[in-house]
């Protein structure tokens, strides 16, 4: 069996970590794989995530109370992402925010007590944490600098709190923070439950020239404990999420020691659970691929639907079927 918890941004099947994956499966090992961390959009998948017979893995949000930022004089509240490597989000109350700009110490004059706005790019995020840390911050915010949203974190652990948002709140934030030049802007911490939803970060499909749907199947990959020197860290990703179904994939193994990389990838797939937004609407394929993986079903499953090539092509006769999923 193989797991990578590793990937490229290239979208495409014939890739050469993709091509390996495929022929590894096709001389009889189970391969698992990440799906990327490129999301939200379409196309986002990377390989070897594309890989046809690999199991490939998005990214779910297991049971947590996230913190999410919400500014003065909005009800919208705007999902405080971690930053990896360093301390958790723990703020439990109203705290003054300045604009910290990109970080340099001269752009936190004024950061003692407060919590720094501080925009990606220009140094490393690292160094722009310890800025803030040093000038007397008590947490940092860090804003995406092109639209949408990202993953940051950094290479060592630090004894910081930090959190990532993505460019349009950033600038909100900023916008509000500027507009208020006598009054301090405010930021408040909400935690609010999340519950099986997918990971904004997760990268989605479909894989280029084939229409492959990407991923196969999802499993926790937000706040997941993971080894690191020393001790453990909380960290987020697909790669947290792929080791998740490498374990299943095994236990189904030991389970039913007859079967193959086919019959182990289908029973993931046909007992997955269908995950749905906050709004009860069910994810797309090319988000979710068949859900959130359920292991008990799928190693006590007998029944197995398979996976098929489909091909377009042209003609004059029309059948029409139904099928359900029930």
């Amino acid at each position: 069996m193989l797991n990578l918890s590793l990937g490229s941004p290239i979208n495409g099947p014939d890739w050469p970590t993709s091509t390996a994956l495929d022929r590894a499966t096709e001389a009889g090992i189970i391969t698992v794989t990440s799906n990327g961390n490129s999301g939200p959009d379409l196309w986002s998948v990377g390989s070897p995530g594309t890989a046809s017979k690999a199991i490939s893995v998005g990214a779910s949000t297991p049971p947590l109370k996230a913190p999410h930022l919400k500014m003065d004089g909005s009800d919208e509240h705007v999902l405080l992402q971690a930053v990896q490597g360093t301390k958790p989000w723990d703020l439990k109350r109203k705290n003054r925010v300045i604009d910290g700009g990109m970080g340099l110490p001269d752009d936190l004059e004024g950061a003692e007590g407060r919590v720094a706005l501080i925009e990606r790019g220009g140094i490393p995020i690292r160094a722009k944490i310890e800025n803030a840390k040093n000038a007397g911050a008590v947490a940092v915010l860090l804003m995406n600098n092109v639209p949408g949203t990202f993953m940051a974190g950094v290479e060592e652990p630090l004894a910081f709190t930090a959190a990532a948002i993505d460019h349009k709140t950033g600038n909100q934030l900023r916008e509000q923070i500027q507009a208020n030049e006598d009054d301090e802007t405010m930021m408040e911490t909400t935690y609010i439950e999340e519950t099986d939803h997918m990971a904004i970060f997760s990268s989605r499909g479909p894989v280029t020239q084939t229409w492959d749907i990407k991923p196969d199947v999802v499993a926790p990959g937000v706040d997941i404990d993971s080894t690191v020197p020393d001790g453990y860290l909380a960290l987020n990703g697909t790669s947290m999420a792929a080791p998740h179904i490498a374990g299943a994939a095994a236990l189904i193994k030991q389970a039913k020691p007859d079967w193959g990389p086919e019959q182990v990838k289908a029973a993931i797939m046909n007992t997955a659970v269908p995950l749905v937004n906050e709004e009860g609407d069910r994810y797309p394929p090319f988000v979710q691929g068949s859900g959130r993986v359920d292991i008990q079903a799928a190693v006590l499953s007998d029944t197995l639907v398979y996976q098929v090539p489909f091909h377009l092509a042209c003609g004059t006769q029309i059948r029409t079927f139904n099928c359900s999923n029930d």
